[in-house]
């Protein structure tokens, strides 16, 4: 089989952004990828969010030069694999890396940080942006998102929402006990100014998941029923502001 080499005339000499993220690179890998196995709210969410990120992969990177950008154990990487041979996959992780290329040993994968991101100026026709923007500066990585990617690029974004109705019980007991609640999840708001300033249109959207907070004995009891029907509950108004995250598609003007 010829190896794929393209990415090397997109990296840039000067690779820098090594990880300083300890707790990231202590998480086990093998748990974080099968976690929906095992806890029910996240069995929902695969279920709910995996197809329609499926459907945005199969549109928007058939036949493109497409950065996953946070790729974590390379699930959508190797999902985007099959609709073009010139993807690369980038993470701050080499314990994730690792874990990734043993899983998957044809990817193109390699260590950078997302606020540093080592390809050349309009390199890339489509960023894949999944699970990470919530653990970074969020404005330096849209311009970094924005710089790579060519004019009419696209990206696909999937975020966690601010407002979260499963989230929100988990920042309030953190406030309470003087906890370090280390995620910063963008409002809907929030985002759409983000889009604004750093010259991005949204072409398409969807908040429309019915997550809310369960203890693990109810979650695991009546997780998936209470789940689908706050999620029938928003459907009539399009947009369900408590849903657990946010999906955008957007394009470089």
């Amino acid at each position: 089989m010829e190896t794929i080499n393209w990415y090397e005339s997109c990296i840039t000499k000067n690779m820098k952004g090594e990880s300083t993220l300890e707790i990231y690179n202590q998480i086990d890998p093998e748990q974080y990828e099968t976690r929906h196995e095992r806890i029910s709210r996240e069995g929902y969410l695969r279920n709910h969010w995996g197809p329609l990120i499926a459907i945005k992969i199969s549109k928007y990177c058939k036949n493109k030069m497409v950065l996953d950008l946070g790729c974590g154990g390379g699930t959508y990487t190797e999902l985007i694999s099959k609709y073009t041979n010139r993807v690369l996959g980038i993470d701050i992780s080499q314990v994730m890396l690792n874990y990734a290329k043993n899983k998957h040993p044809i990817l193109n994968l390699i260590l950078a940080d997302a606020h540093h991101i080592p390809l050349k100026t309009c390199s890339i026709d489509t960023v894949v942006c999944i699970g990470i923007f919530e653990y970074v500066k969020q404005a330096p990585v849209l311009k970094e998102i924005d710089r790579v990617l060519k004019q009419g690029g696209i990206c696909i974004m999937q975020i966690p929402n601010k407002y979260s109705a499963c989230r929100i019980p988990s920042k309030i007991f953190c406030k309470i006990f003087g906890k370090k609640y280390f995620a910063k999840e963008p409002s809907y708001e929030e985002m759409l100014r983000l889009f604004e300033q750093n010259g991005f249109k949204v072409v398409e959207f969807k908040m429309n998941d019915g997550l809310i907070w369960l203890p693990g004995l109810l979650d695991d009891l009546v997780g998936k029923k209470m789940y689908l029907l706050v999620e029938k509950f928003f459907r009539p108004f399009g947009r369900n502001p408590f849903s657990n995250e946010m999906q955008f598609v957007v394009v470089k003007k």
